[in-house]
């Protein structure tokens, strides 16, 4: 005779079967959650970091530009008696690696959206210097090397120099102001200040023209200071009409002082441009004992004044005695900061309104 099965206990098993089914589906539902959450995770870690450093790692290095000609002038960079001439670079040189040039992506918005502030506070008691470095990024090697100081320079890059908006923002991220160095007629005729200059026989339509080919292609920068420019500096009506699109684009101008004979602050101040002069020259004579003396002459100056506004250039000796001068005068009554701090702090001392 047949056994006669209990209906309990099929029903019993189908139930158990279902939970079965059901915590395995949960379970490996919970695995997959916690996986894709963690890719998720680590995404978005990633898209925060990138941006913090684009200009560091994700930018190949840069390759140094080729030596620029040496005019057969007298005329020096900046018209001193003894100073080694800055050229121009050749023009037709080959082009660099990736030479798409980058061009900025909006007008200059005015040199409070570039500068680097500093509460009052933090130079209270100091004697203000700037350190402004003219011809920047023609060698990106020595234009390197001044990025990497640590204390807030004042970077002035030659506007026809190579990858120059890499390099200016490489300048920004290590801390320090910009400023386009902007090249202008010398004096002497053999002197060539390089690619789009301003020169006294244009008319102010290619003056315009040139000034906008020299600041339109690329941003970041504060203001302009001149490149040579010892007869540029001194013509009323030609340094005028670029005074006039300096003050329209709320820029800072400082007057490189290449010739005794400028105007070009005494209009800038009268324009109610934010501007300021150079009041030492570092390296007319590139030797590294001149150079230290030179230093000492920039703390007199800002002894004397509470601030000072010193130009030198990236070569090796005033690399050099830069460092050595950091070293020496670090915790002194001396500060390094940027330009703005300098020229805000005089404008504040005299009491003249500006920009």
């Amino acid at each position: 005779m047949t056994a006669k099965r209990n209906p309990w206990k099929l029903v019993l098993r189908i139930i158990v079967g279902i939970f079965f089914v059901y915590g395995l589906a949960v379970a490996v539902g919970v695995s997959v959650g916690y996986f894709v959450a963690k890719d998720n995770a680590a995404h978005q870690v990633t898209s925060i970091l990138v941006p913090q450093q684009q200009i560091a790692e994700s930018m190949p290095p840069m390759n140094p530009a080729p030596a620029p000609m040496q005019p057969s002038a007298s005329e020096v960079t900046h018209a001193e008696p003894g100073t080694t001439p800055v050229a121009a670079p050749v023009e037709h040189a080959p082009p660099v690696a990736a030479s798409t040039p980058t061009i900025a992506a909006a007008p200059p918005k005015g040199w409070r959206e570039n500068a680097i502030s500093m509460p009052p506070y933090a130079y209270r008691d100091k004697k203000l210097i700037a350190i402004i470095f003219d011809d920047a990024g023609v060698n990106a090697k020595r234009t390197k090397e001044i990025i990497d100081v640590k204390s807030p320079l004042t970077i002035s890059f030659l506007p026809y120099a190579p990858n120059l908006q890499r390099q200016v923002n490489a300048a920004r991220a290590g801390g320090h102001e910009v400023m386009a160095h902007v090249p202008m007629e010398a004096e002497d005729v053999d002197a060539h200040p390089g690619p789009n200059a301003l020169m006294t026989d244009m008319t102010d339509e290619e003056i315009l023209a040139s000034l906008h080919e020299n600041l339109d292609k690329w941003n970041s920068y504060i203001g302009i200071n001149n490149h040579m420019g010892s007869l540029f500096t001194a013509d009323a009506h030609r340094i005028g009409l670029v005074l006039a699109e300096i003050k329209r684009r709320d820029l800072i101008f400082v007057d490189s002082m290449t010739s005794p004979k400028s105007i070009a602050a005494k209009k800038a101040q009268e324009l109610g441009i934010l501007t300021g002069a150079r009041d030492v020259f570092l390296d007319d004579v590139d030797n590294t004992d001149n150079i230290k003396l030179e230093f000492k002459k920039l703390e007199k100056a800002a002894r004397k004044h509470g601030t000072a506004i010193a130009i030198g250039h990236p070569r090796a000796n005033t690399i050099t005695a830069l460092k050595e001068w950091l070293v020496a005068v670090e915790n002194s009554e001396y500060m390094v900061v940027p330009l703005s701090v300098v020229l805000l702090e005089r404008q504040k001392n005299t009491g003249e309104k500006h920009n």
